[in-house]
């Protein structure tokens, strides 16, 4: 109960103070008013500081339909414009730039009007005037002069939307006349502010150049996040979490990104005026589609799935009001509804996630708390003069902050699971080739006492005392190799040798026209080797070299020392053998059929990577060769 609390407290207490300090610090940075529309009334000075931003107001005089352009000139012929057009043409008083959007501005489906307001400042100042980007195609004059022109007007295609500054020119009464032809498809969605600003050209250069500078920031953040999840994306290799967690940060640049103009040209300088407000448009539901769709991949456990299929489908909704550009009155509604459906569905998932103490949860509930608070601040923010869009990008930076810890987290587990299971591995195989090889070493000690055992049983018969000599030879041999643990992965080269001799005494006994032959170094080098590896080889070579000879046989064993290895040779001069035969002793034998060159092959590939070498000629003999590193 106490975790559901502080769930709750984080997820309604945490929006609540966000909201409430960061409206209160709207209030306070919004402009004064400028009443400058005195168009009856021409003569009449404004009140203006110099130190502060005005934001304009009163009567905007609205011709629709028209695109009117005053004669060149300055005092009083220019500044009479609006009287001495009104006489002509139909308008109407508008109290913003966004309200002189009306049905009867509609021509061909775009808005098209000329918008005009006087005003008379104190002349000892330069003015700039702060247009919003709410119209895409536009020309301005001053005073009966061009001042400023879209670099798309009256095109086909006109740009995206953004906002501009013009410098009023010198004035001898301080008179100014402003007139704005303008051009935007019906279509045309833009959630920014409408207000013109006004003010001193030192005070309003400051600013314009401070939001310029937060945009910048806004498009590095977005590129930096973007790439950082794209390289974490590979790093972690596609698990689970992740592809929603890329999805939803790359939303969350978007979202971003698209709160502020000068952040949506850095990226994409060319974009027209209908793709711009069509992408900003789909933003809002795609992103409440990836929040459910990453939430799902953090908090598996606790979301609860047949809500999300439900609300998912719902989304819908806000999907067809932003293909629609808000036409419908009555989808725009439940689209507002459907919208906050997600939020509720993520908060209802982080608190059973708290409680379950599961990870992750507590960073994904402060983020996700953050993110909401931002929609709460916008609706209550949409109608101010100058609302501080880039307040509601904190949410998004905090919980992309977020993400980057989560994603780190889920990065460092993995590594850990990599590492923990890479050794296990590791220890796993170690164990299961020392069972190969002790399995191994079991099957030569039979194989080569079966075939002792057999000679002497015919010694006792034919000849006693070499029946008795082969019991010392076989005595000795049995004294070393029942020393030997089969689980032994190598052993000294001695104990090799001494089998070795052990081995070649009891064949001599047998086969008195058999002739062993050692070259050996002057020093034996001190090096471990594989047990039961050399006498093997010595042994097929008397069985399958010498003894099928009609001429005497000899073995030799010939050990040379490198700098990094020690190689060893078991060579005879028997009968040799094929291309297809030297094949068929590395296959695996059948049942009853002789194991030792597969054996050893095994044995050595097993522990260093590489096996036994044969070299044989039909007629002249066989060589056999392995190589054993000084250091493993």
């Amino acid at each position: 109960m106490k975790r559901r609390l502080t769930a709750l407290g984080i997820i309604l207490l945490l929006p609540f103070i966000y909201v409430v300090v960061l409206y209160f610090i709207n209030r306070n940075i919004q402009p004064d008013l400028l009443n400058v529309a005195h168009s009856d009334k021409p003569e009449q000075s404004v009140y203006f500081n110099t130190s502060k931003i005005y934001a304009l107001t009163g009567d905007i005089v609205t011709f629709p339909g028209v695109l009117l352009e005053p004669e060149a000139g300055v005092g009083a012929q220019s500044y009479d414009f609006i009287s001495a057009t009104k006489s002509k043409y139909d308008f109407f008083y508008a109290s913003s730039m966004s309200d002189c959007k009306r049905p009867v501005c509609v021509v061909d489906e775009d808005y098209v009007m000329t918008i005009a307001f006087n005003a008379k400042l104190p002349t000892d100042t330069e003015y700039t005037i702060w247009f919003p980007s709410e119209f895409c195609e536009y020309k301005v004059f001053v005073n009966g002069e061009l001042t400023n022109v879209s670099p798309t007007f009256k095109a086909e295609n006109p740009r995206f939307g953004q906002d501009f500054t013009v410098v009023l020119p010198a004035s001898e009464d301080g008179c100014y006349s402003v007139v704005m032809q303008v051009i935007s498809p019906v279509n045309y969605i833009n959630s920014k502010s409408d207000t013109v600003l006004f003010g001193a050209t030192s005070r309003l250069h400051w600013a314009y150049i401070g939001e310029e500078h937060i945009g910048l920031f806004m498009a590095a953040y977005v590129m930096f996040t973007m790439i950082f999840m794209l390289v974490q994306l590979v790093a972690l290799r596609f698990e689970s979490v992740i592809i929603p967690f890329v999805c939803l940060s790359g939303m969350t640049c978007i979202v971003s990104s698209f709160m502020d103009d000068r952040c949506i040209t850095t990226f994409i300088p060319l974009l027209s005026a209908r793709a711009g407000a069509f992408t900003e448009a789909i933003v809002k539901p795609l992103y409440l589609l990836s929040l459910l769709y990453f939430t799902v991949g953090l908090l598996k456990e606790s979301f609860p799935k047949k809500a999300g299929y439900a609300v998912s489908i719902a989304l819908i909704f806000p999907l067809l009001d932003a293909l629609t550009f808000s036409q419908f009155e009555i989808l725009s509604e439940i689209s507002l509804v459907v919208s906050i459906a997600p939020y509720i569905l993520c908060g209802y998932t982080f608190v059973k996630a708290y409680e379950k103490k599961e990870p992750n949860a507590t960073s994904y509930g402060i983020a996700l708390a953050l993110v909401a608070s931002n929609l709460i601040l916008y609706t209550l923010t949409y109608n101010m003069l100058m609302p501080s869009k880039f307040a509601y990008s904190v949410g998004y930076v905090v919980w992309s902050v977020a993400m980057v810890t989560i994603l780190g987290r889920e990065y460092a587990a993995q590594s850990a699971n990599e590492s923990f299971y890479s050794a296990e591995l590791s220890r796993q195989l170690e164990a299961m080739q020392a069972s190969e090889n002790a399995f191994l070493n079991a099957q030569m000690k039979p194989h080569f006492l079966y075939n002792t055992l057999n000679t002497i049983a015919d010694c006792c018969v034919t000849d006693s005392k070499k029946a008795q000599k082969l019991i010392n030879s076989l005595s000795e041999y049995l004294k070393l190799i029942l020393n030997l643990d089969n689980m032994d992965k190598t052993v000294p080269i001695r104990h090799e040798l001494e089998l070795v001799e052990a081995y070649t005494a009891i064949e001599h006994e047998r086969f008195p026209s058999i002739m062993f032959a050692n070259d050996f170094p002057l020093r034996m080098p001190s090096i471990m080797m594989p047990p039961i590896t050399i006498q093997p080889l010595i042994e097929n070579a008397i069985k399958h070299g010498v003894r099928k000879s009609s001429k005497p046989g000899v073995v030799t064993l010939r050990i040379i020392e490198n700098p990094d290895s020690v190689e060893f040779f078991v060579s005879d001069n028997g009968v040799g053998m094929d291309e297809a035969t030297m094949k068929k002793l590395f296959n695996m034998p059948k049942e009853n059929q002789s194991i030792g060159i597969y054996n050893i092959d095994k044995r050595l590939k097993n522990q260093y990577g590489k096996g036994l070498t044969v070299e044989s000629t039909p007629g002249l003999g066989t060589c056999v060769s392995f190589k054993i590193p000084k250091v493993i």
